[in-house]
C-alpha cells in the first residue's frame, strides 16, 4: 500500500484499521492514520480500533491510535480497555489509562460491570488496590450488590479483604444477598471472610436463607465450609430444612452423588436418609441415580466480549 491510496476504497477505512489493530501492525497503522483520505466512518468505529489493540496487549499501538484521535470522542475506547485491563490484571496499563483519562466506575457505553468489580472477580489484588486508591467506588457494580458482588461470584478473597478494608457499604439485605450467591457459586473463602470480620451473622440470617446456605454446601460437597457451619452453631438437620428446602441437607448430598458429604454428615450427626421417602423419591423412581449436581455460572457480562 502507498502513502497516497486511497484506502476508503478498500472494504472501508475502519476494517482496514482494526485489522491492523487485531495483527500489531503498526507500519500499516501509520500508513493508515497519516493517508489525507482516510478516515474512520464513525466514533464508534475509531473506538472499535483502539480496544481492539488493548485487549490484546498491543500497548505502543493502542497509544498510537490514542494520539491520532483528533478530538474524537474516545472514552468508551478507554473505558472498556480500562475494564479489560482490570478484569486481566494488567495493572500498569490499566494505570496508563487512568492518566489519559478512562472513566474509572464506567462501563463503557454498556451495561455490565465496572472496572472494580472485575478486578475483584478476576482477583487481581494489585489492580484492585489501584482502582481503589485512584478513587473507585466500592459500592458501584453492575447491580445493587456493588463490586464486592465479582467476589461473590469467584471466591477470591483476597479480593474481597481489599473491598472491606475499603470501607464498602451495603444495606443488610445485599449481604443476604451475596451470601447465596457465594453459597451457590462455591466461594467458601468469601463466606468464611465475611463471617470472620463480622459482616455478616449467620444467627441473624432469616431461617429460610439459612437453611439454603447448608443445602448449597452439601449439595456442591464442601465439606469445610458445612463443618465451618457447624463450628459457627448452623444446624446440619432439622425440621428448618424440610420447612424451607423440602428435604433435608443429607438428602441434597446424596441425591447429588457427594459421598463424601454424605459420611460428613453422618459424623456430625445427621440421619441416614432413604431418598424414596423423602422430596426426591418421585425424581428417582426410574433408578436415575445420582442426578448431575446443579449448574453453576457466572455471569456472561464477565468475560468481556465486546
Amino acid at each position: 500500500m502507498s502513502r497516497n491510496a486511497d484506502v476508503n476504497r478498500l472494504d472501508g477505512f475502519d476494517l482496514a484499521l482494526r485489522g491492523a489493530a487485531i495483527l500489531n501492525d503498526k507500519e500499516i497503522s501509520h500508513i493508515l492514520l497519516e493517508s489525507p483520505t482516510g478516515h474512520c466512518r464513525s466514533g464508534v468505529a475509531f473506538n472499535r480500533c483502539i480496544v481492539e489493540a488493548f485487549k490484546r496487549q498491543h500497548l505502543e499501538l493502542g497509544w498510537l491510535l490514542i494520539d491520532h484521535a483528533q478530538g474524537q470522542d474516545i472514552e468508551i475506547a478507554l473505558t472498556q480497555s480500562l475494564r479489560r485491563s482490570s478484569r486481566n490484571g494488567w495493572t500498569e496499563t490499566a494505570r496508563s489509562l487512568l492518566d489519559r483519562g478512562a472513566n474509572i466506575n464506567g462501563t463503557g457505553g454498556v451495561f455490565s460491570p465496572p472496572p472494580l468489580e472485575l478486578a475483584a472477580f478476576g482477583g487481581h489484588e494489585d489492580t484492585v488496590q489501584l482502582l481503589l486508591e485512584r478513587g473507585a467506588s466500592p459500592e458501584a457494580g453492575s447491580g445493587r450488590l456493588g463490586a464486592i458482588v465479582g467476589v461473590a461470584y469467584s471466591g477470591h478473597a483476597g479480593a474481597g479483604r481489599k473491598l472491606l478494608d475499603a470501607g464498602v457499604q451495603l444495606p443488610p439485605s445485599a449481604w443476604t444477598l451475596l451470601l447465596e450467591k457465594a453459597a451457590r457459586h462455591e466461594s467458601g473463602d468469601f463466606i468464611r471472610l465475611l463471617v470472620e470480620r463480622g459482616v455478616v451473622d449467620l444467627h441473624a440470617l432469616d431461617d429460610g436463607d439459612l437453611a439454603n446456605l447448608v443445602v448449597y454446601a452439601c449439595a456442591y460437597g464442601n465439606i469445610d465450609l458445612v463443618k465451618f457451619y457447624v463450628k459457627h452453631g448452623l444446624p446440619v438437620a432439622g425440621p428448618l430444612f424440610e420447612e424451607h428446602c423440602d428435604a433435608q441437607p443429607i438428602a441434597f448430598a446424596v441425591a447429588y452423588g457427594q459421598r463424601d458429604m454424605e459420611k460428613a454428615l453422618l459424623e456430625l450427626g445427621a440421619t441416614p436418609v432413604d431418598l424414596s421417602q423423602s422430596s426426591f423419591g418421585e425424581g428417582f423412581a426410574d433408578g436415575s441415580y445420582p442426578c448431575a449436581p446443579p449448574k453453576m455460572e457466572k455471569p456472561r457480562e464477565y468475560d468481556i466480549l465486546y
